[in-house]
C-alpha cells in the first residue's frame, strides 16, 4: 500500500487531535481511524481491540460537552491526552516495511513465567530473585508494544492480565501503556493525594493497568502471576495502622473519584445512546440504593445525571456525619457504574461472578431471613494474608446459616479453594471494585420489600437497617479511596466492618480484630447469636447448600427418580423398639458400588419422645429433604415414595457414605425436635428384597395420612394457629393458619403451626380459639378477631378467611401465590 494512503490517514487522526479541548473530541472516530483504517492500510495489528469496551464505558472515547472543572476531571482528562498521544504515537511507527527486531520467542514465553520488566533505558529484564538479569532482545518501545499485542494474541488474554510491567520517565508513554492494561513505574514524579489514589489504585480497577511504585513492581508482577494460574510467590501486603482521621479522608478521596467517574461515564452514555432507558434485570426497585435513600425511581440516562449530580456536592467538615453523607455519594455513584455496565446486556455472562442479585433470589430467601433460618449476612472482600484461614471463616458462616457475598480477590481464593458459589448456593460471588455495591442494594431491597419501607423515607430506612438485616463486613488487606468510600455507604446503612487493618476504630461500626478472630467481631457486632450444629460427616454441612444441584455427570450414585424403588418414612415408635443414634445399613454402601450406580433406597426414620403424636410425623419426615440437602454433594428431592437422591463424586472422594445420611437426621430432628422426641434411630436400605418387604408399612402410613388430612377441614377443628414470623419485618402482620388456608408464604400449614407450638412453646406459633362464628360464608369468628386484634397491637381488628375483598389477610414480602 502506497506510503501516502498511510499518511492521509495520520493527517486526518491529527486534525481530530489538534483541537483545543480534547474532552469534545469523539476519540471512538479517532480508534476506528487507527484500528480499521491505519492498521488495515499499513498492514499491522490494529492498536486496541480488547481495550475498546473498557474506555468507552469509562468516559473515555464519547465527546462530552460540559465537565466540571474539579480536580477528579482533569485527571481523566489526562487520561484522554494519553490516549491521544499513544494513538499518534502508533501512527508514527506504523510505517510500511519497517520491519522491527521481535523479542525472540522462546525468550518472551519463558520470560513471561517468571514475569518481564521493561525499561526503555535498560531493555528487558526479569523479575524474581531466580530471574536472569536481562533477556535479549529490541530495547525500542515499539518493540514493547509488538511482544505484548503477540502475547496477547497467542495465549487470548488481555495485557490487564499480563506479567508484563515498564519502566519511564515518560508520563505520556507511562499512561498510555496503563491504558493498555501495563502495571507502570514512572520515575521522578510525585503527586497529590487524589492522583496517587486514581493513578496508582482506581486505574487498576477500571483498565487493570496503574501505575506503582519501583518496589512495587515486583509484587504487582507477582500478582498477576496469581491471577493467570501461573506459579507465583504472591503475598499481600502486611496490614497497616490508620487513623479514623486517615480512614474518612481516604473515602472523601474515593467518593471524589467516584462521583466524577461516574457522571463523567453517564454523560459519555448520553453522548452516544441519547436519554436511554436503564436498568437492572429482573428487579421491581429500579435503581435500588438510589430508590431507597433518594426516592428517585431512575429509569433513564438523563434522570441518573440529575441524581449524580444532586449528590457530587461534597461537606467540607471530616467527621462521621459528614462522612456518611460521602459514604452515600460513592453509594449513589457506584450504582450509576453498575446500572451503565447492564446497558449491553449482563456483564457477568460467562463470568464466576454474579453482580447484581435478581429480586427473585431475594423473595426465595424472604421466610428463611424472617425466621432467622439465615441469622445474618456478611460480605467479605478484600485479599487476606492466610488463605486457608479465608477458607475456614467461610466454611463457618456456611454451617451458621449465613448469607455470604464475596468480593475482589476472595472471590478467587474462594474458587481455588474449590468453594461453590452462586445464585443458588447463598454465597454470591459480586465481582470487584463498585460491584460492591450490590450488597447494599440486597439490604436495602430487604426493608423496601420486607419491611414496608417507603422509598426516600431515609429515617425510617436508616432505622429499620439498625434491626434487619443483620448484616457485616469482613474486610482483609488495605483500604484504597474507592473502597474506603463505599466502607462510609456500608456505615450508613448500619453495617459495621471488621478488618485485619490496625484501624483506629469506631465503636460498633469500624473494628480492628486479627484474622482468626474477625468473624467471632462480626457476629457480635450484630449481636448474632447462632449455634453451629457439629454433623459427624466429611463434607461440609449447612443451609448454605440447599440449593446445590448434582447433575449426572458429577454423580456417583443415584436412587429414586422413578429409576429405582425409593421411600422414606418417618414413624413413633414405642420406646423399647428405638434405640437412641443407632444407625444401620442394610445391603451394599456406596463403596461397595461402582461409580454412576443406580440402586433402591429407603430411608427409615424411627423416633420415641413422650410428647411426640402421631400428626407430627409427616411435619418431622418432611424435613429429611431439607436436612440432607445441607449436605455439600448430595441432592435430594421428592418425599415419600416419589423421593431421589443423588450423591455426587467429590463427596464419596471425600468420604461420605449412606451411613451419613443417618448422622445428619439423628442430629438434626433431635436438634429441631428436641422439645418432642428423645430417641431417633435411622435404617438405609439399599436391598430391594429387603426394600419390598418394608414397603407395605409406608403405603399404609401415607394412605391413613391421606384420609386424615381429608377430614381436617376448617369446621372439624376449633383451634387455628397464628404465625408471626414475619413480624420482625412487617410489625403489624399476621397469618392465620387453618386447616384449609396455609400462612401466605406457602410453607407453613396447619400441622406445622400446631407442631411448631411444640417445639417453641413461646414461639410465633399460637392456638386461636376460634370462638362464635360471626359471618360463615366469609369465614369471619369473635375468637379469631380477637387474636387478631391483640397481636397487631389493634392494627388489625377483623379478618375473613374466605375474602379477598373485606377484610382479607394482610400481606408482606413473603407472599407467594
Amino acid at each position: 500500500m502506497p506510503g501516502d494512503a498511510v499518511a492521509g490517514v495520520r493527517r486526518e487522526l491529527t486534525g481530530h487531535l489538534s483541537a483545543k479541548d480534547l474532552w469534545k473530541v469523539d476519540l471512538g472516530v479517532c480508534l476506528d481511524l487507527v484500528d480499521r483504517d491505519l492498521a488495515k492500510k499499513a498492514g499491522v495489528e490494529p492498536m486496541a481491540v480488547r481495550e475498546r469496551r473498557t474506555w468507552e464505558q469509562a468516559g473515555l472515547l464519547a465527546p462530552i460537552d460540559v465537565i466540571p472543572s474539579d480536580g477528579a476531571y482533569a485527571l481523566l482528562l489526562v487520561l484522554r491526552e494519553a490516549l491521544a498521544c499513544s494513538m499518534l504515537r502508533f501512527c508514527l511507527e506504523a510505517v510500511p516495511g519497517n520491519e522491527e527486531r521481535q523479542l525472540p520467542g522462546t525468550d518472551l514465553r519463558e520470560g513471561v513465567l517468571r514475569g518481564l520488566v521493561f525499561d526503555l533505558d535498560k531493555g528487558w529484564s526479569a523479575v524474581g530473585s531466580e530471574a536472569r538479569p536481562e533477556i535479549e532482545g529490541d530495547a525500542s518501545l515499539s518493540s514493547y508494544r509488538s511482544a505484548r499485542r503477540g502475547l496477547c494474541r497467542d495465549l487470548g488474554v488481555s495485557s490487564a492480565q499480563l506479567p508484563l510491567g515498564m519502566s519511564t520517565d515518560d508520563p505520556a508513554v507511562a499512561l498510555g501503556e496503563v491504558l493498555m492494561g501495563a502495571p507502570v513505574s514512572l520515575d521522578g514524579f510525585r503527586f497529590d493525594e487524589l492522583a496517587q489514589e486514581f493513578l496508582f489504585h482506581t486505574l487498576r480497577d477500571m483498565l487493570g493497568g496503574c501505575l506503582v511504585t519501583a518496589g512495587d513492581m515486583g509484587t504487582e508482577i507477582e500478582r498477576r502471576r496469581w491471577l493467570s494460574g501461573l506459579p507465583h510467590r504472591y503475598g499481600p501486603p502486611a496490614p497497616a495502622a490508620a487513623s479514623n482521621s486517615a480512614v474518612i479522608g481516604l473515602g472523601f478521596l474515593g467518593a471524589r473519584l467516584l462521583s466524577a467517574l461516574a457522571i463523567t461515564s453517564v454523560k459519555a452514555a448520553m453522548s452516544r445512546r441519547g436519554d436511554a432507558r436503564l436498568e437492572y434485570p429482573e428487579t421491581a426497585y429500579s435503581l435500588p440504593c438510589i430508590m431507597g435513600w433518594d426516592g428517585e425511581e431512575v429509569a433513564s440516562l438523563g434522570a441518573l445525571l440529575e441524581v449524580l449530580e444532586r449528590s457530587s456536592t461534597l461537606p467540607s467538615g471530616r467527621g462521621l456525619a459528614e462522612a456518611l453523607v460521602a459514604g452515600r455519594t460513592a453509594m449513589i455513584a457506584s450504582e450509576a457504574l453498575e446500572a451503565l455496565r447492564y446497558m449491553d446486556g449482563d456483564p457477568h455472562a460467562g463470568t464466576p461472578t454474579v453482580g447484581f442479585v435478581p429480586d427473585k433470589v431475594l423473595r426465595e430467601l424472604g421466610l428463611a431471613l424472617v425466621d432467622d433460618t439465615i441469622p445474618g449476612a456478611a460480605v467479605i472482600m478484600g485479599i487476606p494474608q492466610d488463605r486457608r484461614q479465608l477458607v475456614s471463616t467461610v466454611r463457618e458462616l456456611q454451617a451458621r446459616g449465613m448469607l455470604i457475598m464475596a468480593a475482589d480477590e476472595v472471590v478467587k481464593v474462594l474458587r481455588e479453594n474449590e468453594v461453590q458459589m452462586g445464585l443458588g448456593m447463598m454465597l454470591y460471588p459480586l465481582g470487584n471494585f463498585t460491584q460492591l455495591v450490590h450488597s447494599l442494594d440486597f439490604v436495602v431491597r430487604a426493608a423496601l420489600s420486607f419491611g414496608g419501607v417507603q422509598k426516600g423515607d431515609t429515617e425510617r430506612l436508616s432505622a429499620y437497617l439498625a434491626k434487619r438485616p443483620k448484616a457485616f463486613v469482613l474486610h482483609y488487606g488495605p483500604l484504597d479511596a474507592s473502597r474506603a468510600s463505599l466502607a462510609l455507604a456500608a456505615l450508613l446503612h448500619h453495617v459495621p466492618i471488621v478488618t485485619d487493618q490496625q484501624v483506629e476504630g469506631v465503636p460498633d461500626l469500624l473494628i480492628h480484630k486479627e484474622p482468626a478472630d474477625m468473624l467471632q467481631g462480626g457476629l457480635e457486632s450484630r449481636d448474632i447469636r447462632t449455634a453451629v450444629t457439629l454433623v459427624d460427616i466429611p463434607v461440609p454441612f449447612g443451609p448454605a447448600f440447599e440449593g446445590e444441584t448434582v447433575r449426572r455427570p458429577d454423580t456417583y450414585f443415584e436412587a429414586g427418580g422413578g429409576r429405582t424403588p425409593s421411600f422414606e418414612l418417618l414413624k413413633m415408635r414405642p420406646e423399647e423398639q428405638v434405640k437412641d443414634g443407632a444407625i444401620s445399613v442394610i445391603g451394599p454402601d456406596v463403596d461397595r458400588l461402582p461409580e454412576g450406580s443406580q440402586s433402591p433406597l429407603a430411608i427409615l426414620v424411627d423416633v420415641f419422645g413422650k410428647r411426640m403424636q402421631e400428626d407430627f410425623e409427616s411435619v418431622m419426615e418432611r424435613r429429611i429433604h431439607l436436612y440432607l440437602n445441607f449436605a455439600e454433594g448430595v441432592w435430594h428431592t421428592g418425599q415419600r415414595n416419589m423421593n431421589w437422591l443423588r450423591l455426587s463424586k467429590k463427596a464419596f472422594r471425600a468420604g461420605f457414605r449412606l451411613e451419613h445420611l443417618g448422622r445428619i437426621l439423628v442430629t438434626k430432628l433431635k436438634e429441631e425436635f428436641g422439645n418432642i422426641v428423645s430417641r431417633v434411630q435411622v435404617t438405609i436400605v439399599t436391598d430391594e428384597n429387603d426394600l419390598k418387604a418394608r414397603m407395605p408399612e409406608a403405603l399404609a402410613a401415607y394412605q391413613q395420612r391421606e384420609e386424615r388430612m381429608a377430614g381436617l377441614t376448617d369446621e372439624s377443628v376449633d383451634t387455628f394457629y397464628s404465625c408471626l414470623m414475619c413480624q420482625s419485618f412487617a410489625p403489624d402482620h399476621i397469618c392465620v393458619i387453618t386447616p384449609e388456608r396455609l400462612g401466605l408464604c406457602g410453607a407453613i400449614n396447619w400441622l406445622d403451626a400446631k407442631t411448631g407450638k411444640e417445639i417453641v412453646p413461646s414461639g410465633p406459633n399460637q392456638p386461636i380459639a376460634k370462638g362464635e362464628v360471626e359471618d360463615v360464608g366469609k369465614g369471619s369468628w369473635k375468637g379469631v378477631n380477637e387474636a387478631v386484634a391483640a397481636l397487631t397491637r389493634g392494627k388489625i381488628t377483623r379478618f375473613c378467611a374466605y375474602s379477598m375483598m373485606e377484610d382479607p389477610m394482610t400481606s408482606c414480602g413473603c407472599f407467594e401465590v
